[in-house]
């Protein structure tokens, strides 16, 4: 009706999650990139505040991949053109790799890991293998189990349970609850260390999801990581 004001969405649009992801692999990646090169070079000593605020800041940076993880299948679920998103990711998983590799390493090229975008090229093929199957249950499980295997394989980012994670969010995509209970069971197999804990932080961020996009470029979170770590890379080079 004319005059009758508009039903207020609230909780955080794809967007939003997004912009928490990325300032939080921003936090993340300068502690492990500047700080831990501060501290090698002896110019920062291993004190209370030292490590409190470099453990405050991994801390922080748990909440970047499940939240990563779950906007994948979002965009797999709402794309128009899955085969054209699969590009996307695989071809930015090959630029991204030398940054990744010069930043976390210090090398140009690193075979020990691959940089998170491979995990979630992965990710997102696997699910992509498991709706294309969606009526040949055999397929299914060899296409969970190629996935799952292939990132441990190759030593991806999160390894295989950041695949166990992307399926989790993916496989009860339409009961809300459930997804967020299956996400916190992958998300265990996940934790290494007290640290670590901090991913199940990221569930009740993803519960604030209230299904828009919201504004922002399509390309953003693409380019950035790579060019943050690019970025962070030259920062410790001239320190």
């Amino acid at each position: 009706m004319a005059g009758q004001s508009r039903k207020r969405i609230t909780g955080i649009s794809g967007n939003g999650l997004k912009g928490i992801a990325v300032c939080a692999m921003i936090i993340d990646h300068f502690a492990v990139v500047i700080l831990l090169h501060l501290y090698y070079e002896r110019i920062l000593e291993e004190t209370g505040p030292f490590v409190i605020i470099y453990t405050l800041m991994r801390g922080i940076g748990r909440l970047a991949f499940p939240i990563f993880a779950f906007l994948l299948t979002e965009g797999f679920i709402h794309t128009r053109n899955v085969k054209g998103y699969l590009l996307r990711m695989g071809v930015f998983a090959l630029i991204s790799e030398v940054p990744f590799d010069f930043a976390i390493f210090g090398k140009v090229v690193d075979f020990s890991a691959q940089n998170v975008f491979l995990t979630l090229f992965l990710g997102l093929f696997t699910i992509y293998l498991i709706k294309k199957w969606e009526n040949r249950m055999v397929l299914q499980i060899l296409a969970a189990s190629f996935g799952i295997t292939v990132s441990w394989g190759i030593r991806a980012d999160y390894g295989g349970v950041g695949v166990i994670l992307i399926l989790a969010f993916y496989l009860f995509r339409y009961q809300k609850w459930e997804r967020m209970a299956s996400g916190a069971g992958a998300i265990v197999c996940m934790i290494e260390s007290k640290l670590e804990i901090c991913y199940l932080a990221a569930l009740p961020v993803i519960s604030l999801y209230n299904g828009t996009r919201g504004r922002g470029g399509k390309y953003f979170g693409y380019w950035f990581y790579p060019v943050h770590l690019a970025v962070l890379a030259g920062i410790r080079m001239m320190i």
